[in-house]
């Protein structure tokens, strides 16, 4: 069988489950050495034994993102245990929770400062530092490639207002630095929508209205792992060498369709103004 990343390092932030899992499983039967990153390090280790397991070859290191300390251990580790780097794929990041289960975050005024900063420094200042970090082996690398996951909320206007505008400054930053870097280095984005991981299967089970919501739209199924682990299997490999700058909505039509974050009709009195005064 055809090795499509053979022997390529792939750096995969937040893949100790879920997105992140499935892409170095993709990777590591396509022949990438790859790097398992989080905070849980059981489930990395067991991450890197199913691998390991396979035939496939994976070391996992532990790293809060939000510690630039561990940023640098991390890249450090992973030029000392594979000799460089020529993919990453920041897919680290956290998503808005409500007390019922549902995903919502602001309008604005509701929100606290500290909710901002904290997804702010996970799932975009992380970016920054890890490609900053990562970028002197990637551009010694003749097939580097930057992957960065983002949100269908990223261009979507759903009343997760701290939530899409992270996920939207995703985007840009892929573009920009598309252009930044031009023939040296190749960066994509990709914006998944509802995906069957392990924090949105209860969700998915508790709320009828998000459902029928799906059903409704262009596919009847939310997405799996393996979809996103797929396309960036395409992305990382020659097959994508003629693609950067580019967003790629793998959202089964939610985006067209309009559909907004998962929870019960009254919960959209939470995220959404209406009459009030702000005061």
């Amino acid at each position: 069988m055809e090795k499509k990343l053979d022997k390529r390092v792939a750096l995969v932030t937040g893949s100790t489950s879920g997105i992140g899992k499935a892409i170095c499983e993709r990777f590591a039967e396509n022949g990438a050495k790859v790097i398992i990153t989080g905070r849980r390090e059981g489930w990395g280790q067991q991450v890197a034994s199913e691998i390991l397991e396979t035939g496939g070859e994976a070391q996992f290191c532990r790293a809060d993102l939000a510690v630039d300390e561990d940023v640098e251990n991390l890249v450090k580790f992973t030029v000392e245990t594979y000799g460089g780097i020529d993919i990453l794929v920041n897919n680290a990041g956290m998503v808005p929770r409500n007390p019922d289960g549902s995903m919502a975050d602001g309008p604005i005024h509701r929100t606290e400062k500290e909710y901002w900063d904290r997804i702010w420094t996970i799932d975009l200042r992380s970016i920054f530092i890890v490609t900053k970090l990562a970028m002197p082996y990637l551009l010694s690398s003749k097939h580097a490639c930057v992957i960065n996951i983002s949100s269908v909320h990223g261009q979507q206007g759903c009343g997760m207002d701290v939530y899409s505008a992270i996920k939207g400054a995703v985007i840009s930053l892929t573009r920009s630095m598309a252009v930044s870097y031009g023939h040296r280095l190749r960066v994509n984005c990709i914006s998944p929508g509802m995906v069957l991981v392990e924090r949105t299967v209860p969700i998915w089970e508790k709320f009828k209205e998000m459902r029928e919501q799906f059903n409704k739209g262009s596919l009847t199924r939310m997405g799996y792992p393996s979809d996103i682990a797929e396309f960036c299997l395409y992305l990382a490999s020659d097959a994508g060498g003629y693609v950067t700058g580019a967003n790629f909505m793998l959202d089964g039509g939610m985006s067209i369709h309009g559909i907004f974050p998962p929870g019960p009709s009254e919960m959209q009195s939470h995220y959404q103004v209406g009459d009030e005064t702000g005061k």
